[in-house]
């Protein structure tokens, strides 16, 4: 239940703040289950929307990938 994801989305016409709790502690190399996103911070309010639940894992490479569970959607995400 612990918060563990933090996302900041910003646009010419927005600002969003979102935070999303770890739902199941991860086993092994298991990935992180994270719950659905609750919009903490909205510029204006109607421009944020929470996400789905996700789950992250760190791959062989460093990077980390994010899949949304209820699409199979993939964000992979690298160091900068």
């Amino acid at each position: 239940g612990d918060a563990v994801l933090t996302l900041v989305a910003e646009g010419a016409d927005y600002h969003c703040e979102f935070t999303a709790a770890l739902t199941a502690r991860p086993s092994g190399n298991g990935p992180l289950e994270i719950g659905p996103s609750k919009v903490t911070t909205g510029e204006p309010r109607t421009s944020c929307t929470p996400g789905a639940p996700t789950e992250v894992t760190l791959l062989s490479d460093g990077r980390l990938q994010r899949v949304n569970t209820s699409t199979g959607e993939k964000l992979t995400y690298a160091k900068g």
